[in-house]
């Protein structure tokens, strides 16, 4: 018969001290596993009530702040502050007419979006602060809804971050609120202005950077990708707005340093990356915040530039290469064919005034004491006459009939009323004494010693319309 083994007798012997003694380890086992049993139970059972306390909050909060911010969205029916900018952009975007603007024009292509959506044609150009939109039958209401729909939901969006950041149910409560009351933000978003969906973007991307980070210990996963690319269109928006968002770069770009800096930290719990691995999470990051924003930036003003492709208050701002593609410019409608010795006028771009001579003289001597030439003046002249008239010559004085003048060719201009020669020397003008007198010479001297100073290049850049007289072309300089 075998003998009893050491365990069993080290456990006989526990036990028969224990009986003695008071309870032992062995038996106080199954109380505090029971003990820890429940607790489990006890915590099992709180999560998901504690999930739902936060839900039924972000269902309150979201109707609040569309309670709050569409009730009487109606009033005031006129034009309010900055409407005149926004809301003319988006008539101009519904009727295709170029624009120039200083903010990008993601937030101005959501207002036409909205307009085209109702069918509005665009024809009101909100001109004057306090014209009324009842009036003009503006459907005000509709571009008013944009902004505040975005400011509706910029308050949960902020509720998602606390939450999302582990906050407690209080935090994000008081967070959202205070959101949700702010006066300021309450304005902003219930007129046509471009903060909301500024405003909207910057928390999106706070929120899905922080959503991608609690997944840093699950690289290059399908949850990872989506909240990275998210991110960065977020960061897309927002610079797509307004270029004030660049901080919002900024921002996201610190977390992301900081982030990267820890994956290289030996202490790190699964130690320092190796480089090839470093270069890889770099990589992607790279891709996802800059990139891809970059990208949709671009695509925007794609867009823009697709929908606003006839002639409008903008044209100015353009180089002509540009104003030649839009439909009804006036500078390729009203273009002519320029031919040597035909009488032309020129008109300044800046001052809109005509290039004029006369016969009377510069004064020989100018009040602070300094010298002229004494030639016939030459000046800009803010009316029609015939003054402004001016022959244009060849320079090489070869008479060819109907030769076209071309860009970059040298010409001289002949004043068709006095019979002389336009020249520019070095000789300082009356009123600007860096700048060079303009005056006429005869046409033997233009021929002769002066040949030089009378000699003009062609650049054919032209900025305005240009006409026709009855018996002479007119340009635009």
């Amino acid at each position: 018969m075998a003998s009893p083994s050491p365990a069993g007798s080290v456990r006989h012997r526990g036990a028969a001290a224990g009986s003695k003694k008071g309870p032992t380890a062995a038996t106080l086992a199954v109380p505090a596993d029971k003990e820890l049993e429940k607790l489990v139970k006890i915590n099992k059972a709180k999560a998901p009530a504690s999930e739902w306390d936060y839900k039924l909050a972000l269902v309150i909060i979201t109707i609040l702040a569309f309670a709050t911010r569409f009730w009487g969205i109606s009033h005031p029916n006129e034009v309010v502050f900055d409407e005149v900018h926004f809301g003319k952009f988006a008539s101009y975007y519904l009727e295709r007419t170029y624009f120039f603007d200083v903010h990008p024009p993601f937030g101005k292509l959501l207002f036409a979006l909205m307009g085209w959506f109702v069918g509005y044609d665009g024809h009101f150009h909100f001109e004057n602060i306090g014209d009324s939109y009842i009036a003009n039958k503006v459907p005000y209401v509709a571009f008013r809804a944009m902004p505040a729909l975005l400011g509706a939901l910029t308050v949960p969006v902020v509720f998602d971050i606390m939450w999302e950041s582990g906050y407690t149910l209080p935090a994000c409560i008081v967070a959202a609120g205070l959101v949700l009351f702010d006066n300021a933000h309450i304005g902003q978003t219930r007129l046509i202005l471009l903060d909301a969906t500024l405003v909207f973007a910057m928390a999106c991307s706070l929120l899905c950077y922080i959503r991608f980070y609690k997944l840093r210990h699950q690289p290059f996963g399908r949850k990872w990708w989506k909240w990275l690319l998210l991110t960065g269109f977020a960061l897309s928006c927002v610079i797509s707005t307004k270029y004030v968002g660049t901080f919002a770069f900024l921002t996201v770009g610190a977390a992301v340093a900081i982030d990267l800096w820890d994956l290289l930290d030996v202490n790190r719990r699964q130690g320092a990356l190796s480089i090839v691995d470093f270069g890889k999470h770099f990589a992607a990051r790279a891709v996802g915040l800059i990139i891809v924003p970059f990208l949709f930036y671009l695509f925007w003003f794609q867009v823009h530039f697709s929908i606003l492709t006839k002639s409008g208050p903008g044209d100015d701002f353009m180089t002509p290469q540009f104003q030649e593609t839009l439909s009804d410019n006036v500078m390729t409608s009203n273009a002519v064919t320029i031919n040597y010795f035909d009488n032309i006028v020129l008109r300044h771009k800046e001052t809109k005034t005509y290039l004029h001579s006369h016969p009377d003289k510069y004064p020989l001597r100018y009040d602070d004491g300094r010298v002229s030439s004494q030639g016939q003046q030459v000046t800009g002249y803010p009316f029609n006459d015939t003054n402004n008239h001016w022959e244009i010559l060849p320079a090489d004085g070869k008479v060819i009939a109907d030769r076209i003048v071309r860009n970059h060719e040298l010409v001289k201009l002949r004043h068709v009323v006095t019979d002389t020669i336009l020249l520019s020397h070095d000789v300082a003008s009356p009123y600007y004494p860096t700048n060079q007198e303009f005056s006429t010479v005869s046409l033997e001297d233009a021929a002769g010693s002066r040949h030089n100073d009378t000699l003009f290049e062609i650049r054919m850049e032209p900025t305005a319309s240009c006409a026709t007289t009855s018996s002479s072309s007119s340009a635009t300089s």
